[in-house]
């Protein structure tokens, strides 16, 4: 193999001096010595710069050559002895893909240069229109370009193995809501090819009711932030219960061109919640009429109505009764969440006055919060109104007002209702201990009771607020809460002036 290799910097004076900026290892693979003397010569009138130049006559030399050493950036004839036009650079590419390539020919060719540019090298020049700034000046910058290249291609790697790799199916989709890419965990969860979703539209692959769900968030450009939980069509027709989450892509100009949704199979805790529920619900309905025969049978003691009792008998009886209530309160939650759940309970809506509502609920926690020594100040107008379910209305207000008390030992719960043009804005806010950060996520999952201080005291079913949450869904209104700890918290729902379906 000849090889000529200057390996120094090439001054005008001849002499090598080590240059500031990192050396630039040129490849010449060219069969005409004249040709790469021009380069050499031109390549030494540039100062403070060190070229590195390693001169081959053949393709096959440059293979050997390339197996071995690095090199920043090669310059190719388009006539050697083993190899014409194209296929030099071809060949040289598929061995050193990430390296500049520059096609160097004769004559000025247009038609070559669109084909060679298309086909991925970096450019083609002109050896008569050579210059030492023109040459330093592009070798530079193609070399910096691929530096660039290099960094972007190791970001998409990274990118590809975490797509890849994770436990989790991801999809793809176009500004038409179509199908463009996934991961295999995709391909395993919905039993499809690449042939069974590519551009496919990724509403197919939900139920209507569902999709319906989905749409709203994303025609509104918005991210599923929260936990959605959805059902999805294998090609087999079974349904799966999944997690999703939404992530929106924007173009440089803010214009929604897609969408990457991240999907969890959740069908075997589903199926396990199914049961659970399935299991509470019968087992609060057989205790419903037992505990009505209880309490009514302690009540008749505790009235006299079946003889006098002694102080004693009197404190146990009423002990008891406590109890049975406490118990009956257990189990009305647990049936109520049951049938929010199973999509039974259907809304009576009436035109409320929302200020009139606030206030009654708030009477009836007037003489604990006095004991407490809690204010409870209700800041609205007069007469606030908008459609609800009065019931239903008051059982959310009456389950975050407590939940309020019970948390406030001091200071006070301010209660907020204000009149907007398309809503009624409702909030509740106290002074208690609030609620860590890491806590705010569960707080509306079910029999979950964060912040209570262990010890005798009030104790709830966890439900509450799970129950509050999915009556205001029913409202088609979100139930949301900020909270710190130590300085505490406000929950706030905003309940639409138009009854929507």
């Amino acid at each position: 193999m000849s090889i000529k290799s200057t390996g120094l910097s090439v001054r005008p004076d001849g002499m090598a001096d080590p240059s500031s900026e990192p050396p630039i290892r040129i490849l010449m693979v060219y069969s005409h010595p004249e040709a790469a003397g021009q380069i050499r010569t031109l390549l030494s009138a540039v100062p403070q710069r060190t070229f590195l130049i390693d001169s081959l006559e053949t393709l096959r030399q440059a293979r050997a050559f390339l197996a071995t050493n690095k090199t920043d950036v090669i310059l190719a004839g388009l006539a050697l002895e083993d190899a014409q036009g194209l296929d030099i650079f071809t060949a040289l590419h598929k061995i050193a893909p990430r390296i500049p390539i520059f096609l160097v020919g004769e004559n000025r060719d247009d038609a070559l240069a669109l084909r060679a540019v298309g086909a991925g090298a970096h450019d083609y020049l002109v050896r008569s229109t050579f210059n030492s700034t023109m040459l330093t000046r592009v070798l530079s910058y193609a070399i910096e370009r691929k530096k660039f290249e290099s960094h972007i291609y190791i970001a998409e790697e990274k990118y590809r193995m975490v797509f890849e790799k994770t436990a989790v199916a991801i999809t793809v989709t176009d500004g038409q809501k179509r199908i463009l890419s996934w991961n295999h965990q995709a391909e395993i969860l919905l039993g499809m090819s690449h042939d069974d979703l590519y551009l496919k539209p990724v509403s197919s692959l939900y139920p209507a009711a569902e999709w319906e769900k989905i749409r709203g968030y994303q025609d509104k450009g918005h991210s599923v932030h929260d936990y959605l939980e959805t059902q999805i069509i294998r090609r087999d027709g079974v349904l799966l219960d999944v997690g999703l989450s939404i992530s929106m892509i924007r173009d440089p100009d803010g214009r929604l061109t897609g969408s990457i949704g991240i999907l969890q199979n959740i069908s075997e805790r589903k199926r396990v919640e199914r049961l659970k529920d399935e299991f509470i619900s019968t087992v609060s309905h057989e205790l419903r009429t037992p505990l009505t025969i209880i309490r009514e049978s302690v009540s008749q003691v505790l009235d006299r109505i079946l003889g006098e009792i002694n102080p004693d008998q009197e404190m146990v009886m009423g002990l008891a009764l406590e109890g049975i209530d406490r118990l009956t309160r257990i189990v009305n939650d647990l049936l109520d969440m049951s049938k929010l759940e199973a999509g039974k309970v259907e809304l009576r809506y009436e035109r409320l006055n929302m200020t009139e509502v606030v206030e009654s609920v708030s009477r009836g926690f007037s003489a604990k919060a006095k004991a407490q020594g809690v204010k409870i100040l209700t800041v609205a107008a007069p007469c606030i109104e908008c459609p609800a379910d009065r019931d239903k209305i008051i059982q959310v207000l009456t389950n975050l007002i407590s939940n309020a008390l019970k948390f406030t030992e001091q200071g006070e719960i301010r209660i907020q209702i204000e009149d907007r043009p398309a809503e009624v804005a409702v909030s509740i806010q106290d002074t208690g201990r609030g609620i860590a950060e890491q806590d705010l996520g569960k707080l509306f999952q079910k029999f979950q009771q964060l912040g209570r201080v262990p010890g005798p005291g009030e104790r709830g079913t966890g439900l509450g607020l799970a129950i509050s949450k999915s009556i205001l869904d029913l409202h088609h209104a979100k139930l949301g809460v900020e909270s710190q700890v130590g300085r505490g918290s406000r929950f706030f729902f905003n309940l639409p002036k138009k009854q929507l379906k």
